[in-house]
């Protein structure tokens, strides 16, 4: 009876280790995914040619609606996301120049990502006072309808 109790508690106990080991790779490859999504996105926003204010403005909105989602969806995958956003901002901030012909709503959404920036400690500090609703509240009231 004794012997097996100790190997049930050894499956069980393996299956939870396993089933650890896999929630941490998991964590792993989320966070790989959505700091790389954001280092890509925040390059193709910073050589992207618009045809026209127009245009630009739909194409941050849609920017907006994706974070909005992904905030309300996975605030974790959010805090990376535009953490690797930050950094890449601040590096392209170093070497921008007027040739690189930004329109101003760029610079409206570089403001914001500039505050995630390269401090990695600064990832979790503050956010929820910086929260989403207020990034929305600022930009709903600079982004036309």
């Amino acid at each position: 009876m004794l012997s097996r109790c100790l190997l049930w508690l050894l499956v069980f106990g393996l299956g939870l280790n396993q089933a650890y080991g896999q929630q941490l790779l998991s964590q792993r490859n989320d966070f790989y995914f959505f700091d790389n999504q954001g280092q890509n996105d925040a390059l193709y926003e910073q050589q992207i040619k618009f045809g026209g204010e127009t245009e630009e403005l739909d194409f941050w909105r849609d920017q907006r609606s994706y974070e909005s989602e992904l905030y309300a969806k996975r605030p974790a995958a959010y805090k990376i996301y535009l953490s690797a956003k930050g950094k890449a901002y601040s590096a392209h901030q170093l070497r921008c120049n007027a040739a690189c012909e930004h329109g101003d709503y760029y610079y409206l959404q570089a403001s914001f990502y500039l505050q995630f920036g390269t401090d990695a400690d600064k990832l979790g500090q503050g956010f929820e006072n910086s929260s989403a609703e207020f990034r929305l509240l600022a930009l709903g009231s600079n982004l036309p309808n």
